[in-house]
């Protein structure tokens, strides 16, 4: 449909590595070059980084680990229109804060400067958005924050891209925050990648229109072209099929729905791609309390042979407890 127990998971002909490390455990990996870093809530940044660094309110379980992403060319640094960002001539990462009010208007305002910094710097091809906005179910001027950032980003995809732009959405992740700014980094290349949808779910921009008056714009799943080793990242998955939640107020029940769902799109990927040649996963919880038990499910699956990343976020749905997605 196109439209292990160690943190450290790389394979040697990797174009753009991704891993989890501790925040005191970040030594180099020879042959390679820190193109950014992400950290997580109040997790201090190491001292003297060169790389952009990246960060995000929410709250890690756990010990907290930094996603790290490196490249094997010395990366270029630069900074325009309040978007930091690290480039090698193959794949750009950027990084924007933004104040959210009136959030539909900063969302605009921030997915622009995220396209047209993109563009002019000739990355035309976004292959990963991550998202962190606060209070994302709290009802604002008669409509629910994610649904009014949801026509906010729509909007600025059909300014870029006109009314066909879904088909050049990517995989994209957008989770809640106690608090903090709207916090947007992302990934993109000047080759294309190919988008990919998961058979058990409607694609997100054909939500009917009960979700609100925008269908959320990210493709399930985007697969990086062939000179960034055709590497795969999964969009943020939780307990829905069709368009339709599952188990509600059961989180275990919302994992093995989430699991499922994870299963049947990295079958359906071409190139038999497995649960191996990923990176790592980010679990996102509604309640902190269901860290233990998710874990530990978690890791009697497939699936847990893969680092994974906990953190503490609101879901797009109340009724949503859990969202894992894949990273590289």
């Amino acid at each position: 449909m196109p439209v292990a127990s160690s943190t450290l998971r790389l394979q040697s002909s990797q174009r753009l590595r991704t891993r989890l490390a501790p925040i005191d455990g970040l030594g180099p990996v020879e042959g390679y070059h820190r193109l950014a870093l992400v950290v997580h809530g109040n997790t201090a940044a190491p001292e003297g980084e060169d790389a952009v660094v990246a960060r995000t309110p929410l709250e890690p379980l756990g010990a907290p680990l930094v996603e790290l992403f490196e490249t094997p060319s010395v990366p270029h640094r630069g900074c325009e229109a309040g978007i930091e960002f690290a480039e090698d001539n193959v794949v750009l990462f950027g990084n924007v804060l933004i104040e959210d009010r009136p959030l539909e208007a900063a969302t605009q305002d921030a997915f622009r400067r995220i396209l047209e910094l993109t563009r002019d710097r000739g990355y035309l091809h976004p292959l990963r958005l991550w998202v962190s906005l606060p209070n994302i179910n709290c009802q604002e001027e008669g409509l629910e924050r994610y649904r009014t950032f949801c026509r906010g980003r729509s909007l600025a995809f059909e300014a870029a891209h006109g009314a066909n732009f879904t088909r050049r959405l990517c995989a994209s992740s957008a989770v809640g925050s106690a608090a903090g700014p709207l916090a947007i980094y992302c990934l993109a290349s000047r080759n294309p990648g190919t988008h990919w949808e998961n058979p058990r779910q409607v694609a997100a921009y054909e939500y009917p229109s009960t979700y609100g008056p925008r269908s959320p714009s990210f493709a399930r799943a985007t697969i990086a072209p062939s000179n960034l080793d055709e590497a795969t990242f999964i969009a943020g998955t939780a307990s829905i099929v069709g368009h339709e939640n599952q188990h509600p107020d059961c989180v275990l029940g919302q994992l093995d729905e989430t699991l499922a769902n994870l299963s049947a799109l990295l079958e359906s990927l071409p190139g038999e791609r497995s649960i191996n040649d990923l990176g790592f996963l980010k679990v996102y919880l509604r309640d902190p309390a269901h860290q233990a038990v998710v874990r530990d499910a978690l890791d009697e699956t497939p699936w847990g042979v893969l680092p994974a990343l906990y953190l503490r976020a609101d879901i797009c749905r109340r009724e949503l407890l859990v969202e894992i997605e894949a990273v590289g």
